[in-house]
This record gives structure tokens, C-alpha cells and sequence, in this order.
């Protein structure tokens, strides 16, 4: 087979602080019939998909099968090698029509894993099916991108051991994450924040050196490659075929939107679900990111806990010490949220007393995964019932802080920090934020089957490796590049900006969830490498065929707003589709609506027409067991709330 290569829109090429070398221009396009000195004869021999991973062996295999593809590692620079791409692939149902690309975010998120994980179910949606075991006459494709999973160059790993990981972030923010009382609302508690700038700074210099040491195909990483290499697998699945077919999902989005801008004339059947911010990602600093992420977090913890205290505590844990008789449902939820944040102060006041936490989560890490699990509704009750434990082990240790004030399990210094979790399992929370949950797809109760994919649909990375921040960091603008100040929150890339961007949000955006370290781009300043291409626009290319935009209203992840930015970036060739839901990305919860749009698109390319389309969940999707608590009597709850 031919590959050809084109730049279209590319970004200067650069490190933290500066530029790699000028490299000559690519050709002007990238299509099958051009030819161009990129040629390879690599093949897929496809086998059991056990022989990457034996997790992967667990269950019936359900026909999906692995193999590996060899691209160019530059596509402009063909001394550097290939790169092997790690693929999985689940064949069509009946007649084949082709081939749909699937893309779960991350950006780190194992395309292999996710085929296998919920392979047949995207199939059943995409070919017209309810029943995950029927329907679908397109091939369900995705591959671990560079710098992932299976894929070599694999995961970018920059220690020997997890103790040396342990060793430089043991007691930062890096492992406790955000250990405040309250929400970062007072200047003391801000000053205290900032106190801590330097320490921070210091730390990942110290991890950019750490990974510059082998940092070799850091450059070779990224969306614009990850757009290359998804249209040289359809090449080769599909011959002769110059449509592309996709639905990516969060950071997929952002990866969908870079292919059909860089591919317009590529463009087949699209689908970008669950959608980010193209112009913080590609165009502004990565530090200015995070308080986008937070956008709609407020409405959906709303939802959670109204939805708690309409459960009652005989199906939501939260509810068992806030219903009170002669309260009402609002007050109830109130009440909710009241405990919760009490928890948070509870553990902060804990940890500062020198409490010993190493056995349950800090202040800070318990934020965040609030935060998280927002972005599944049907597991919310999961949610409340760990949080209800939480808090009884945080009042137990309380007791017996009280109790034997004078014992080693405490210290007398309110200055003193407890000991937490610093292992790299409590980093890997904080990762691949914009993923969607590993979840059944088809319906809100998983069967047998789903229950068997689910358990291998781990990603197959160590936790103290760096595929988001290669990723993300290698796609970002440059470490130097001077933020827009006529627009806020005006942030540059440093850690002063990076800690801006976390008051920023806590003060402007979210309150409750502004105060979060983690996945915020923080260390990108400091990041060995860049990108050799870089796709930062334009971004209004007319396309061959219209793409479908999906975006939840209450989406704790990526706001419906940047859904509506995608689609008035691409003008006529978008249609958006609002689904009026809580959770991160459509398959958050059932929609028939919504996977009936899906379905039709990809199989007869039918798209809703007219500017609001606006799909519901389906009554049927339960957010508490057995407690009758759909999403409209939620949503009819909140408005009746706001109304009073």
C-alpha cells in the first residue's frame, strides 16, 4: 500500500522554552492516489487479542481479534523509522459496510481495550441494533495511539521503580492533591496556596529531566499523528475507500476534529461525543484549560444530590443521616452537599493534625473523585455509598484522635501534614480525565456478557507512566508562548499560571470543584518535548460530508458549550444534537433518541435537521436502584427549586 503525507495548518515546532529545527514543507494534500516516497507493505495478521495482554482472554471472546500495523514514525522524515500501532478490531454482523474508527479520550485511553470492552455494543448502535449481540454491518476498529498501551513506541515511563516516583512527589500535591478546608475561598487559605509554587515548580523540572533522559520518540507523539495514522489503517482495511468513519468520545472528540480539518475531503460518516475545547487544547496555553473542565460540575453534582435525597435513604447511603421529617426534598439535597463538603473539612483538619490517612484518601483526592464519578450517573449510588463509609472512617479516626490525643496516630502541630496515599495508583485517578467511564453502553443494566468484557477493559499502562502529559504536552503550544491578555483568564505556561488557573476556576467557575490538582496541563511548561507536528487550526475547512456534534447539557467533563463551539467552528458541515442529560459524553445514560440519531447517520446518513435537537433520557434509566428516581423527575425537582 501507498502512504502519502500531508501538513495542513501546522504549528511551529517546539520544545518548552523554543523550536526544533525548520523542516521542509509537506505536500500540499493526502490522499491514496498520490503517490510519494511513503510506502509500506506492512499487513495485520489478526489473532487472539490474549497474545497482547492474557487480562484480555477473560470471557467469550465475541470474533474480536489484535494485530499490530507499522506506520511512518514522522511522516515528513522517513530515516526515523516506524512506529507499530497496536489494533483490535470486531467484525461486522451480517453484510460489511465498512469500517467505523472508535476513539475513547484520554488522551491515553487504550483503543484496544475499549473494542474489547464495548466493541459490540458500539456495533449494535452504529448498525440500527438495541441488542448488544445484534445489528451492525460496519467492522468496530480503534488501536492504542503512540505512546500507549500495546503501541510501541508504548508509554513514555520515566522512572525505573514506582519508589523513585514516590520518592520526588511523596507529601506534594502530586499525590494529596488539594488538601484544603473549605473551597479556597479565603486570602490566607489562597496565600497558603501559593506558598507552594516554587516546591511545585521544582519537582516537575525535575521530572522533565528525569523524562528528557529518554525522550527520544516524545516528539513523535500526538493528535496530528493520531489523525495520520487512523486515515493509513483505513487505507488499508479499505482500500480504494476515501471516506473515514469515527465517533470519538471526549479527548476522541478533540482527535476527530484535528482529522477532519487536516482530512475535509476524507470525511464519511463522523461522530464527536462528549466534546472539548478545540481552541484551549490546539491554540492557548494548556494552563488555561482547566477551568473549562469545570464549567458544568456544579449542575451535575446538583443532580446527584437531588436525585439522592429524592431516593431517600433506603437507596442512597448520603440520604440516611439527611432526610428529616418535615424537610423537604430541596433541603434534603442541601443537606447532602452540606456533608459532603464536612467530610472534605474533616479530612483536611485530620490530615493537619498529623492523622495517618495512608489508608483512605486526603481532602484533595476525595475531590477529585467526587469529581469523577460524576460522570456516570447510573453509578451514583455506588458513589454515595462509598462516600457514606468515607465518612464514617473519617469520624472514627476523629474519635480516636480525641480519644488518644497523645498517641503516635496524631501530632499536636496543626501545621503538621498526615501521611496519605503516595503511591502512582493515586496519580492514575487523577489521569485521562477526559475518557468516558468503562460502563455497559447498551443499556443501564449490564448482562453477563457486558460484565465479562468490562473486567478487560483496563488499560494496559503501568501507573507511573506519562501518556496523558505526552500527549497533551506535546500537542500544546509552546512553554514561551505569551497568553492573550485581552481575553481572560489571561494564564501563561508556568506554574505560577497553572496555580492561577486552580483559583481561577475555584473563584469564577466552581467552587466546590475549582480546587482540584491533577490533569490541569500543570506540568506542560516543564516537559522535555513537543510535537514535530502540531495542528492548531484552521478549523472551519469545509467538509465532504456533514458531521454529527453530540453534547450533554449537564456534563461534568466537557460542558455542552464546547459542543456548540464545535459546531459554529464548522459552520453547515456540523449538526449538533443537545442531549438533555447529566454525566460525561450520550452513553452516560440511555438515550433511544439520541442512539436512534446515531444509528440512522451511519446507516442511511440521515441527520436531524433544524438548529435545536434536543434529545431526553429514557425513563427507563433508574439513578438509584429501586427507587424509581428518573432523570425528568430530577430535572423537574431542580427547576422546581430554582423556581421557588
Amino acid at each position: 500500500m501507498v502512504l502519502t503525507a500531508a501538513l495542513l495548518g501546522v504549528a511551529a515546532l517546539g520544545a518548552p522554552g523554543g523550536s526544533f529545527a525548520d523542516r521542509a514543507a509537506f505536500p500540499s494534500a493526502y490522499s491514496t492516489s498520490t503517490a510519494s516516497s511513503w510506502s509500506t507493505s506492512s499487513t495485520i495478521s489478526w489473532s487472539s487479542c490474549a497474545t497482547l495482554d492474557w487480562r484480555y482472554a477473560i470471557g467469550d471472546p465475541l470474533s474480536i481479534t489484535c494485530g499490530f500495523f507499522e506506520v511512518p514514525m514522522d511522516y515528513g522524515d522517513a530515516s526515523v523509522g516506524t512506529a507499530k500501532l497496536a489494533v483490535a478490531r470486531y467484525p461486522a454482523q451480517g453484510e460489511r459496510k465498512g469500517t467505523v474508527f472508535v476513539n475513547p479520550g484520554g488522551p491515553g485511553g487504550s483503543g484496544v481495550a475499549f473494542v474489547l470492552g464495548s466493541g459490540p455494543d458500539l456495533a449494535a448502535m452504529v448498525g440500527g441494533g438495541y441488542d448488544a449481540m445484534v445489528g451492525g454491518g460496519y467492522d468496530v476498529v480503534s488501536w492504542d495511539p503512540r505512546g500507549v498501551g500495546h503501541t510501541e513506541p508504548g508509554a513514555p515511563s520515566c522512572f525505573d521503580a514506582d519508589e523513585e516516583w514516590s520518592s520526588l512527589f511523596k507529601g506534594t500535591m502530586e499525590t494529596e492533591g488539594l488538601d484544603i478546608k473549605g473551597n479556597l475561598a479565603d486570602g490566607d487559605q489562597v496565600a497558603e496556596f501559593y506558598s507552594h509554587v516554587d516546591e511545585m515548580e521544582a519537582k516537575y523540572r525535575a521530572l522533565g529531566e528525569k523524562c528528557a533522559e529518554s525522550s527520544a520518540t516524545l516528539p513523535y507523539l500526538g493528535t496530528a499523528a493520531a489523525a495520520r495514522d487512523m486515515a493509513a489503517l483505513a487505507d488499508y482495511l479499505d482500500p480504494g475507500v476515501q471516506e473515514i468513519n469515527y465517533w470519538g468520545f471526549s479527548y476522541g472528540s478533540m482527535l476527530g476534529f484535528v482529522f477532519v480539518n487536516m482530512f475535509p475531503d476524507r470525511v464519511g460518516h463522523v461522530v464527536l461525543d462528549g466534546c472539548m475545547n478545540p481552541l484551549l487544547y490546539a491554540n492557548k496555553p494548556t494552563t488555561e484549560y482547566f477551568p473549562n473542565d469545570v464549567v458544568d460540575a456544579n449542575e451535575a453534582f446538583e443532580g446527584s444530590t437531588t436525585a439522592c435525597a429524592l431516593a431517600g435513604p433506603g437507596s442512597c447511603a448520603l440520604a440516611r443521616n439527611a432526610t428529616n421529617s418535615g424537610k423537604n426534598e430541596t433541603d434534603s439535597s442541601e443537606k447532602i452537599k452540606e456533608r459532603v463538603q464536612g467530610m472534605l473539612d474533616l479530612a483536611h483538619t485530620l490530615a493537619a493534625s498529623g492523622a495517618d490517612l495512608s489508608s483512605t484518601m486526603t481532602s484533595g483526592q476525595a475531590r477529585t473523585y467526587i469529581f469523577e464519578a460524576l460522570a456516570e450517573p447510573t453509578s451514583w449510588a455506588s458513589l454515595a455509598g462509598y462516600l457514606e463509609a468515607y465518612g464514617e472512617k473519617l469520624q472514627g479516626m476523629a474519635a480516636n484522635s480525641t480519644t488518644n490525643n497523645s498517641t503516635s496516630t496524631t501530632k499536636s502541630s496543626a501545621s503538621s501534614k498526615g501521611s496519605s496515599s503516595s503511591t502512582p495508583e493515586a496519580h492514575a485517578a487523577f489521569k485521562h480525565r477526559w475518557q468516558i467511564p468503562t460502563r455497559s453502553l447498551a443499556g443501564s443494566t449490564p448482562s453477563k456478557q457486558q460484565v465479562a468484557r468490562s473486567k478487560r477493559q483496563v488499560a494496559p499502562s503501568e501507573p507511573h507512566t506519562y501518556e496523558f502529559e505526552a500527549i497533551y504536552c506535546g500537542d500544546g503550544v509552546d512553554a514561551d508562548t505569551v497568553p492573550d491578555f485581552s481575553l481572560p483568564p489571561n494564564l501563561d505556561m508556568t506554574m505560577r499560571g497553572g496555580f492561577d488557573a486552580i483559583v481561577y476556576a475555584s473563584t469564577n467557575v466552581s467552587a466546590m470543584f475549582g480546587p482540584q490538582w491533577g490533569a490541569q496541563g500543570n506540568l506542560c511548561f516543564a516537559w522535555p518535548a513537543r510535537a514535530v507536528e502540531r495542528y492548531t487550526g484552521p478549523w472551519d475547512k469545509g467538509l465532504k460530508n456533514k458531521v454529527l456534534i453530540i453534547g450533554n447539557t449537564a456534563d461534568p467533563v466537557t460542558p455542552f458549550e464546547n459542543a456548540q463551539l464545535m459546531a459554529d467552528l464548522l459552520g453547515d458541515s456540523a449538526v449538533l444534537v443537545r442531549q438533555n442529560g447529566f454525566g460525561h459524553a450520550s452513553l452516560a445514560e440511555k438515550s433511544s433518541c439520541t442512539i436512534g440519531v446515531v444509528s440512522r447517520y451511519f446507516q442511511d446518513g440521515e441527520l436531524p435537521t433544524g438548529d435545536d435537537t434536543v434529545c431526553e433520557i429514557d425513563d427507563s434509566v433508574v439513578l438509584f436502584p429501586d427507587s424509581g428516581v428518573t432523570q425528568a423527575r430530577v430535572k423537574s425537582e431542580i427547576l422546581a427549586a430554582s423556581a421557588a
